[in-house]
């Protein structure tokens, strides 16, 4: 992949605090974030939705099959299009074998694949059609994305992070990457602060107006984390070093959402936390009661918290709070399963996964049924209403 550094500038903190004539002592960071509603903001997402589909890759027969409910009909399968076909060989219209990530962007669905030990982005048409290989790493760069795999796509790049393992002097090390793919065709490059040693427990890539936003966590040697906060300007190939501290009881950064004034940060505590642009200071923004331990995710106006990975018999919880604290919806249900993963929501449910089966599911916000999308036990898709 021959992939070359680029050169990144560290912005001091002393810099940041360079007031601005014109923007009344704050920085000039911030302004109306421009975010795609429809890019799930969680980890490792297999299932995305567009208004009226929802795409999502299951392993059918051992391989990861590219598929889509119509949320009319209820009815789902592979988006392969193709009679008769058996969804079993390379070609399938569906097929997307070795899946590590998916998203969507400008009508277009991309998915991340290993392809013989190597990284490679494929797109589709939303029907399936139009398949492109958009980026294949050279097959002498062989990768072991191990864990917090990452892919987003936005406006000229596609953005890919992962937590790798490979062996440096006999041992096992877990070094942090984020590739960064020119969407018309420029050289790869990997975009991380030389001095940044992530933890390999969480990690966060998310693309706005400003840049690339991206958070990592240390191990402060006690049960706290510091948490390194980043902005990657692709178009003067910078980065700032927006936060480097410790969030009281606050472990992982779940979600962030940007705002004309700061950055919102959702993690696994039922305090939102607000990083200010003007101060470089992180105060809290918004508390959500009513679930212990919730996991919170951020949209445009509210945020989602969720209890979902209890035991057997435990119930799921959410509440949906505007930042304004009013509270928009609540819902209880049984447990799914054992575990499930909470992949991201819209308007009108939340998307999860089963852990350890492999199904797909969607859960109304207002406390109607469990939909099943796909049943990984009994390799089964959803038949419709």
């Amino acid at each position: 992949m021959s992939l070359i550094k680029k050169g990144t500038v560290m912005v001091l903190a002393a810099l940041l605090l360079i007031l601005s004539a014109c923007s009344g002592g704050e920085r000039e960071l911030g302004g109306e974030a421009t975010v795609d509603s429809r890019v799930f903001n969680t980890n490792e997402s297999l299932i995305n939705a567009t208004g009226d589909t929802v795409y999502f890759v299951p392993k059918v027969g051992g391989y990861y099959i590219l598929s889509y409910m119509d949320s009319a009909s209820g009815y789902a399968g592979a988006l392969c299009g193709k009679p008769e076909c058996t969804h079993d060989d390379t070609d399938c219209n569906a097929w997307a074998d070795g899946t590590l990530a998916m998203t969507i962007w400008e009508d277009r669905i991309y998915w991340m694949a290993v392809d013989r030990g190597c990284l490679t982005v494929l797109s589709a048409a939303p029907d399936g059609t139009d398949r492109r290989t958009e980026w294949h790493a050279p097959e002498d760069d062989i990768i072991n994305a191990m864990s917090s795999r990452w892919l987003k796509v936005d406006k000229d790049h596609i953005y890919i992070a992962y937590v790798g393992s490979e062996a440096v002097d006999g041992e096992y090390t877990h070094p942090t990457r984020i590739l960064v793919i020119p969407r018309d065709g420029g050289e790869v490059y990997d975009e991380m602060l030389p001095e940044d040693e992530f933890s390999a427990y969480s990690f966060l890539i998310f693309p706005a107006g400003e840049g690339l936003f991206y958070c990592g966590c240390e191990n402060a040697g006690t049960r706290e984390f510091i948490q390194h906060i980043r902005l990657y300007d692709p178009e003067a190939g910078e980065t700032q070093s927006l936060y480097d501290g410790i969030i009281p009881d606050f472990l992982f950064v779940n979600s962030i959402w940007p705002t004309q004034d700061g950055l919102l940060l959702g993690g696994n505590t039922a305090t939102v936390y607000k990083l200010r642009y003007d101060t470089g200071e992180v105060e809290p923004f918004l508390e959500i009661d009513g679930i212990e331990n919730p996991d919170v995710f951020l949209g445009e106006d509210f945020a989602v918290a969720v209890g979902v990975n209890g035991k057997v018999n435990e119930n799921m919880e959410f509440r949906v709070v505007s930042f304004d604290g009013e509270e928009l919806s609540s819902a209880k249900y049984p447990a799914i399963e054992t575990y499930v993963e909470f992949e991201g929501y819209d308007s009108e449910y939340f998307y999860l996964s089963g852990g350890y089966s492999g199904s797909f599911y969607i859960v109304p916000r207002d406390g109607g049924d469990v939909i099943t999308v796909w049943d990984g036990v009994k390799e089964a898709y959803r038949k419709g209403e």
